[in-house]
């Protein structure tokens, strides 16, 4: 056991005194108050109370109360609150102030600013997805309107 991890851990979690680093593995669940660095694993839910840099690993969802970094990696939410980074990795669902995608995809991205490098995709941002449920809900209502039954008096 590292000098970082709470000894009360039973192996699915680590709670770490900050700043804390992590080597390989798995975890379910890794919470710092402070800074995380986590080189080569992941887990389901990754969590800094600062900043939090994460290299060729991933988890469900990773959070970082000011800058989240991440590189040959990903996750399903990734969400920071200053500033999120992404290079040559990717996630589902991205929320920050500030993101910038290098070499990396995004589902959907919810940000002030974002800034994407070569070779990066976003699939849906916040103006395409209100287009879209616009869009969507427009045809349901022109299908209702032509194929829906008529009441009887």
């Amino acid at each position: 056991m590292s000098e970082n991890e709470n000894p009360k851990s039973n192996g699915s979690e680590a709670i770490a005194k900050e700043p804390a680093k992590k080597s390989g593995g798995f975890a379910l669940v890794t919470a710092v108050s402070g800074d995380l660095q986590v080189n080569g694993g992941g887990g389901t839910v990754i969590a800094a109370g600062r900043d939090a840099r994460l290299e060729n690993g991933g988890g469900l969802a990773i959070t970082a109360g000011r800058d989240l970094k991440l590189g040959d990696g990903g996750g399903f939410i990734l969400a920071a609150g200053r500033q999120l980074s992404v290079e040559d990795g990717g996630g589902a669902v991205m929320v920050s102030r500030e993101i910038t995608l290098n070499r990396g995809f995004a589902g959907v991205v919810l940000a002030a600013r974002v800034e994407l490098g070569e070779g990066s995709r976003v699939l849906l941002t916040p103006a395409g997805a209100a287009a879209f449920g616009g869009a969507f809900g427009l045809a349901f209502a022109l299908v209702k309107l032509i194929f829906g039954r008529k009441r009887k008096a």
